[in-house]
């Protein structure tokens, strides 16, 4: 719930107003509490505390020397809980704001996915896994990955599943996960357009970064071999599947 209010600067003052408030309102209730404590000692000890006319007037009397002090803290107890009242709605209505957001970004992603995930059966599941920490990050940065320390935060969300994706795409397993060059992947094209699909507003070099990133997760100990993977290419083509 912080982390949608924290989206709206108006959200974040009313915050620290709630704060303000409070504080005002618990030290407002304890001075009243004291006051209360100390008229009825006072009273007693004076023997003004007694159960006829003249003792109620000099208890109503006794109170109305300190009728500022009760006005406000009433007021303010008041304006506290109208306040909580407020901030409870306006937490509804963002919550209520952002899914609707989610459900519209959903079905753009599931459209790409659809295309994205043929030759990759592992990429549904990942992206159905990590969608809500996409999601969350996407809003929280107003879909907008605009540098690459931001590149790099968000793509952290799928790192470790890189390797995973890779070794289970089916072109990969057919080749023998072979590979003709170091920046070479099977499963990065699926991969990069799920991805960026996902932001509304990215930086120039975002694709050299993330191609950069991705392929430094593959394992270091992978077949490189340009000739084996013609090999590979031409029985693939010899014995399709």
């Amino acid at each position: 719930m912080t982390k949608v209010l924290n989206k709206f600067p108006e959200m974040k003052k009313m915050k620290i107003l709630n704060t303000v408030i409070f504080v005002f309102v618990i030290t407002a209730l304890f001075s009243t509490a004291f006051v209360v404590v100390l008229i009825n000692y006072k009273l007693w000890n004076e023997s003004h505390l007694l159960l006829s006319a003249d003792g109620f007037m000099n208890y109503l009397k006794a109170y109305g020397d300190f009728k500022d002090l009760f006005v406000v803290t009433v007021a303010a107890t008041a304006a506290y809980v109208g306040l909580q009242s407020l901030q409870e709605t306006v937490q509804s209505n963002c919550e209520r704001l952002k899914q609707e957001r989610f459900n519209e970004w959903k079905v753009k992603m599931e459209i790409r996915l659809l295309d994205a995930e043929k030759g990759n059966p592992r990429l549904r599941l990942i992206f159905m896994e990590l969608r809500t920490k996409f999601f969350d990050w996407l809003y929280e940065h107003d879909f907008r990955i605009g540098s690459k320390q931001d590149l790099a935060l968000c793509f952290a969300i799928f790192s470790h599943l890189v390797q995973t994706l890779e070794s289970q795409n089916n072109s990969a397993i057919k080749m023998g996960e072979i590979y003709p060059n170091e920046g070479y992947s099977y499963s990065y094209d699926g991969f990069r357009f799920m991805f960026l699909g996902g932001p509304n507003d990215t930086y120039p070099e975002i694709e050299t970064d993330l191609n950069k990133f991705y392929l430094e997760l593959l394992p270091s100990n992978r077949i490189i071999d340009q000739a084996a993977f013609n090999v590979a290419r031409n029985n693939s083509f010899s014995n399709p599947v």
